[in-house]
């Protein structure tokens, strides 16, 4: 199989050529390996490899799953893998300090491995996963592979870089506020961010500060991430939280019909800044694309105080930083250099006293009011259409770490071009960003779709209609495994 075979077939179909015994695992792992060794030096996406899941594979330990032998990497936040140390997650505060072994696999790497993947490494992520960019002195940049001058996103960077290029079918990703879909409509792949209660975050979360996170993955097409869904939803025993069986099977929702959908067109501002003309030109084409194809659009976004829910999510971010900070210190019993970290880090950090245990119980009661609203919304809509960001992809340096910035104007910034993202995350709802639209330059300009929670088959209907009506398959960045 040479690299522009294995780049063309998405997860499913290389598992299918497994099956067919057209090729096996060790083959794909070579392959995979092939594609690193071609455009990683150029992309820097990958953090640590395990190179004896290629020259060493024993077959037998790969289970007969859905995606026997696929090659596939891990975001290392928010994950344990048995026997392994914990993530550094990309800090040199970590680096500088011995981690401990993991004693167990989490639940979604319990559950990649039980599909059959073949989990190569762990890809490169922004320290403690806090910005949408790697910029930093010990881990150097992680370039987007369709232009080395703008940002790969965050904080599933590596992931989203990786499969973009062709290097991987897919790569877990997870999502706190938009860290999976950002770099998903960056990079020109499919991000989908379930709903709440779709995917065990357990054995070591689950508790009320970790409801807004998702563990999942970056695809190339929807019938993977329909599939992998299939593949990874559940829960494990004692969880704190409903989970929710899907009534049937969602790669079975991929070419079904969507339907004719209520759809909420939202293409004004949200708060802080108005949309880019450009990325307003794409929205609106959209619209018209989901008119022609039977669907109602409706100019429209939810009854919320935008404002009110932009200054709430200002809180969560500094205490999620304490959270992040005090999690780390307790790991590590105290043995951490916080000085080490980067300097805007610092900075946040310098400022957690300005909050209390009180305005941490206000975002979470403001939450309520959120969830509240959004499904008030999806009484009169059936989806709610957004762009994944106002603006087209930033360029490198604009949300640096060195410190050129204050906490408060960069996270003013940060939360001005993704100001649609985080809303799914706080209220529970299932998003996914799909690579239809692009700039002028033909640079990925994601689109973003809400659903009501638990609405994720809506979501793979209309997403699969879109992948046949507005076509990405064929689009490839500069930096591509099949490139001369």
């Amino acid at each position: 199989m040479n690299l522009a075979e294995y780049s063309a077939a998405d997860a499913v179909g290389l598992a299918e050529l497994v099956r067919k015994k057209q090729v096996s695992p060790q083959e794909l792992a070579k392959t995979a390996l092939a594609a690193i060794d071609k455009v990683n030096p150029k992309l820097n996406a990958i953090a640590d490899f395990y190179r004896e899941r290629v020259d060493a594979l024993d077959e037998k330990t790969l289970p007969e799953g859905p995606f026997r032998g696929v090659p596939f990497m891990l975001k290392p936040i928010g994950i344990t893998e048995k026997g392994r140390p914990v993530s550094d997650l990309g800090s040199a505060m970590l680096r500088a300090v011995e981690l401990p072994l993991a004693p167990h696999d989490c639940y979604v790497v319990q559950r990649f491995r039980e599909v059959g993947l073949n989990i190569l490494g762990r890809t490169h992520l922004p320290e403690l996963a806090y910005t949408i960019t790697v910029e930093s002195p010990h881990q150097g940049v992680t370039h987007n592979p369709w232009n080395p001058e703008i940002l790969a996103g965050g904080s599933s960077t590596g992931a989203a870089v990786l499969v973009a290029a062709g290097v991987l079918p897919m790569a877990h990703a997870s999502d706190g506020a938009g860290s999976t879909r950002f770099p998903a409509a960056v990079n020109g792949v499919v991000g989908l961010k379930p709903s709440r209660g779709r995917i065990s975050l357990g054995p070591d979360m689950s508790d009320i500060t970790h409801l807004k996170i998702s563990h999942f993955a970056v695809t190339r097409t929807v019938r993977d991430t329909a599939a992998l869904l299939d593949a990874m939803q559940g829960s494990l025993p004692g969880e704190s939280v409903m989970y929710r069986p899907a009534e049937g099977s969602f790669a079975k929702e991929v070419g079904a019909p969507a339907g004719k959908l209520r759809v909420a067109l939202s293409n004004m501002q949200w708060h802080t800044c108005d949309l880019h003309p450009e990325v307003k030109e794409q929205l609106n084409n959209v619209g018209k694309r989901l008119e022609e194809l039977g669907h109602i659009v409706t100019i429209d976004k939810p009854d919320i105080d935008f404002d009110a829910y932009r200054d709430m999510y200002r809180s969560v971010y500094y205490m999620d930083g304490a959270v992040s900070i005090h999690n780390v210190k307790r790991m590590m019993n105290g043995k951490v250099d916080t000085k080490k970290l980067q300097p805007l880090i610092q900075q946040i950090i310098a400022q957690i006293g300005e909050f209390s245990i009180y305005d941490y119980a206000d975002a979470i009661s403001a939450t309520n009011l959120l969830s509240r609203k959004m499904g008030q919304f999806f009484e009169k809509y059936d989806v709610l259409v957004t762009p994944s960001l106002t603006e087209p992809v930033p360029r490198l340096g604009e949300y640096t770490l060195q410190g050129n910035m204050t906490p408060d104007a960069f996270l003013q910034k940060l939360l001005g071009c993704n100001q649609h993202l985080p809303m799914a995350n706080l209220t529970g709802v299932p998003a996914i960003s799909l690579p239809v639209c692009e700039t002028k330059g033909g640079i990925p300009m994601g689109l973003h779709v809400f659903a009501p929670l638990g609405g994720d088959a809506r979501l793979i209907r209309l997403a699969a209609q879109l992948e046949e009506a507005m076509p990405w398959r064929g689009r490839k960045p500069a930096v591509h495994v099949s490139n001369a």
